[in-house]
């Protein structure tokens, strides 16, 4: 049906090294689906929501990225949880920290769903994208 391509490449600089440390990641994977894509420009707020996938129950890939500008320090908080979104109040230690033009790209298992909000509670914006499954 459908095709997932993803390549991600990632470089660490440090004074101590002559050249850069360089990952590249690439992957390939076919689709059960041929869906399309759904992507959603939210604003993070100090309560915990899940990423939208909309009308794709079955994610090929989720990705989420953080839209603050570099130099803002707002930072999103992630967490995976079992198809609800944590109790307004609860305390949960987030499973992931995104900084300013960092991003999250993954696959949920099933039943899982993905929980955002901001770290500090001022408005993040942050944009999720939903490939088919």
């Amino acid at each position: 049906m459908g095709r997932i391509t993803r390549v991600t490449h990632s470089y660490y600089e440090s004074p101590r090294r002559n050249t850069p440390l360089e990952i590249t990641c690439r992957s390939t994977r076919n689709t059960e689906v041929d869906d399309q894509p759904y992507v959603r420009e939210r604003v993070a707020s100090n309560t915990w929501e899940k990423a939208d996938t909309g009308w794709l129950y079955n994610t090929g890939l989720l990705v989420v990225e953080n839209r603050a500008k570099h130099d803002s320090g707002q930072v999103l908080e992630l967490v995976l949880v079992t198809n609800e979104s944590p109790p307004d109040g609860a305390v949960i230690t987030p499973h992931l920290l995104l900084s300013p033009r960092e991003s999250f790209e993954g696959r949920l298992g099933v039943g899982m769903s993905l929980c955002v909000r901001s770290k500090d509670g001022k408005p993040v914006e942050y944009t999720v994208t939903a490939f088919p499954g």
